[in-house]
């Protein structure tokens, strides 16, 4: 997977304390297919398996942005965050984000999903963003939710012999408006300034 130079530009700056996000290379496939594909079947993405030929094409199929989620201190993939299905008529698009067993539930890679976020509502004219994942990735962003993210429940059941429901997909939502409006809260989390467009900001005054 060969990114673009404004998307490896974009990537460098990808970065906060704990955290941060690089653009996907071929070497990250196999690792990525055994996480998407194999280790969270049926419940990414993607409700079917795929062979790992074909998951490449497959995993940019109708994404606008994605990238590997690595802590800040070393290159190693241990997630990926992916903005898909954008709609700019409406004003939205979803972010799908999936998380190696060994960080599910810590806190760090929350700081990556606001990265992301940031990134989303500098570059595209979206008003809200939803996201889907499983439940357990969701445990990262617990203390977030009913303020700054909020749910909106189940929408696919998780894999047979999963009794815990660990593994539901869920769906979430983050507006721009919160985003903004509680800067102050993800600059602690990210540990620096950011610069999110209000979203009264017309789209002619937006980049594409």
């Amino acid at each position: 997977v060969e990114p673009t130079s404004g998307e490896f530009e974009s990537a460098v700056g990808l970065r906060a304390s704990r955290a941060a996000l690089r653009p996907v290379e071929a070497a990250d496939l196999n690792y990525l297919h055994q996480l998407c594909v194999l280790e969270l079947a049926g419940t990414w993405r993607f409700a079917t398996t795929l062979p790992v030929e074909g998951f490449e094409s497959s995993l940019s199929r109708n994404v606008e942005a994605q990238f590997c989620i690595t802590s800040s201190r070393s290159q190693e993939c241990v997630g990926i965050v992916q903005l898909f299905g954008v709609n700019l008529l409406h004003g939205y698009g979803f972010l799908a984000v999936a998380l190696d067993p060994t960080v599910r539930g810590a806190a760090w890679p929350f700081q990556a999903l606001a990265l992301f976020l940031e990134h989303v509502f500098c570059h595209w004219p979206l008003r809200r963003v939803y996201i889907q994942c499983t439940a357990d990735v969701a445990a990262t962003f617990s203390s977030a939710q009913g303020k700054l993210v909020t749910s909106h429940g189940k929408i696919r059941d998780g894999i047979p012999g999963q009794p815990d429901g660990r593994r539901d997909m869920l769906l979430y939502s983050v507006e721009r408006r919160s985003f903004v409006e509680r800067r102050a809260v993800f600059e602690r989390v990210l540990g620096r300034p950011i610069d999110v467009p209000p979203e009264e900001k017309g789209r002619e005054a937006w980049v594409t």
